[in-house]
């Protein structure tokens, strides 16, 4: 079937525009299995395509707001296997933190962002209503809208610099390469400066209102500020 669409779209502009008010990349998304990493070639050939070729022009790009930013740099590789052995994956990378937690937290923000739309197309076959055949098309329930941007706890927890994420940089002895070491080692020091300020007590542009909520003597406030500490002593271990 997502061949059958592929070809569909490569030959015919309306079903091309049709993907987005469809939900069609959600739902090829939810074709993958989140415990267990599998995802068909040709699922990952249709979000490669979509996410290149088929996003409509001027649109803010629709997975860029479901994937983590290293998934969506993989989708923009000129193959789609190297996005679907990424996905795929439950080995986190200085580049790409994934696995099968957050496969199914993409898995639970799909499902529920296509419910409604899913209920109000069943609504239109048994509750009475109009058919959507019988229907103009600009009337049609057939526009599922944009989804809120997926979030993943496991990466908020995470410093990224650069790209990377500096943990999993240091765990893995540093062997990753880098497009340009010194400009990354600019932001490396950048990041450790502002996270230094918030642990020295200054109004950094970094943790400043955990620093008020830590005084105040929340739980919330002390996780945050115990998570920045962990945050500074990791960029610091990095930049030695």
């Amino acid at each position: 079937l997502i061949e059958l669409l592929l070809e569909l779209c490569d030959s015919w502009q309306p079903a091309r525009e049709a993907l987005r008010p469809s939900g069609a990349p959600l739902f090829v998304l939810l074709s993958a299995s989140p415990s267990e990493g599998r995802m068909l070639f040709a699922a990952a050939h249709f979000l490669h395509a979509y996410h290149n070729s088929y996003e409509p022009a001027g649109a803010p790009p629709l997975l860029a707001s479901l994937l983590p930013a290293g998934l969506v740099s993989r989708l923009e590789a000129p193959e789609p296997r190297d996005f679907l052995d990424a996905f795929c994956s439950d080995n986190p990378s200085p580049n790409t933190l994934w696995g099968a937690s957050l496969r199914t937290t993409l898995h639970e923000a799909l499902l529920r962002a296509v419910a409604p739309f899913c209920a109000e197309l069943v609504a239109s076959r048994t509750g009475g209503g109009p058919r959507p055949e019988d229907t103009r098309p600009e009337d049609r329930p057939y526009s599922i809208g944009t989804p809120p941007r997926v979030v993943y706890p496991e990466q908020a927890a995470e410093l990224l610099v650069g790209g990377l994420y500096v943990r999993l940089f240091v765990a893995c002895g540093g062997g990753t390469e880098l497009a340009s070491p010194a400009g990354w080692g600019e932001q490396l020091l950048e990041a450790l400066v502002q996270l230094s300020d918030f642990a020295g007590g200054e109004d950094a542009a970094v943790g400043g209102g955990a620093e008020e909520a830590a005084e105040e003597g929340t739980e919330e406030g002390t996780e945050e500020g115990r998570g920045l500490e962990a945050h500074a002593a990791v960029a610091k271990e990095a930049a030695t």
